[in-house]
């Protein structure tokens, strides 16, 4: 978890790839001008869709942690 200049946090995941235990998986989040959470970089990208409905779902709720398991699930399921 890092701090960024703009404001946001940017999460890094590694051990996710089995097959490539050391490589970084992450996301910028940010909150916008409208006061809500938006996630402006992720690498690999998450399909806009899926993506929309998580931060639906954490500007609604406000659980951050449920959003960190779900993209981290997300990342996991891209290395199947």
């Amino acid at each position: 978890l890092d701090f960024v200049d703009n404001g946001g946090l940017r999460f890094r995941f590694t051990q996710i790839d089995p097959d490539d235990p050391s490589r970084e998986f992450s996301f910028l989040l940010v909150v916008n001008e409208e006061e809500k959470y938006d996630i402006v970089d992720c690498n690999p990208p998450i399909e806009a869709t899926l993506l929309l409905d998580m931060l639906d779902t954490l500007n609604r709720n406000d659980d951050m942690n449920a959003l960190v398991r779900r993209i981290r699930k997300t990342f996991k399921e891209h290395c199947l």
